[in-house]
Parts: C-alpha cells; structure tokens; sequence
C-alpha cells in the first residue's frame, strides 16, 4: 500500500505513467486510473477503473458472484458466497 501511494503520488506530480501487473481488484481500484482486464479465453477489456471495476464486469471476469462495499477510499470487491 506504501509503494502503491508512491508512485501514485510520483505519477501525479511528475505527469508520468507507470504500468504494473495487479492480481488484486481493490489494489487497482484503489490506486490506479485504468485497467486492462484478461479473461481466459483470450478476451480481454480495457478502460477506466470507474467504467470497468464493477460487480457486472469482475463477475464475468472472475467467473463468480461478486459483492461492493463502499467506504471512505471508494468500492471494494470481495467474492460473494
């Protein structure tokens, strides 16, 4: 969380971007501006985190149920029994 503060603040003062690979939603939903979503099947989604981090767009990628909590630092996802 510390690293992922930091470079976000790097990127925002120095109008730079930086890529990386996250395997957690909330990581990316926290920090990042975009995301690049790869299905299994080869299929793949790209935007913004406000257009595709989402109940509707996890559960197709994640192949479950997919619940939102919102707090003060916006949604995160968590898997739904």
């Amino acid at each position: 969380v510390e690293i992922m503060g930091m470079i976000r603040q790097l990127t925002t003062s120095k109008g730079v971007a930086a890529l990386a690979a996250l395997h957690d939603v909330n990581l990316a939903a926290r920090y990042c501006s975009h995301v690049l979503m790869l299905f299994g099947d080869g299929q793949w989604q790209a935007g913004t985190c406000s257009e595709l981090l989402n109940e509707e767009h996890l559960q197709a990628l994640y192949d479950c149920r997919v619940e939102t909590l919102v707090g003060k630092d916006g949604p995160r996802f968590f898997p739904a029994a």
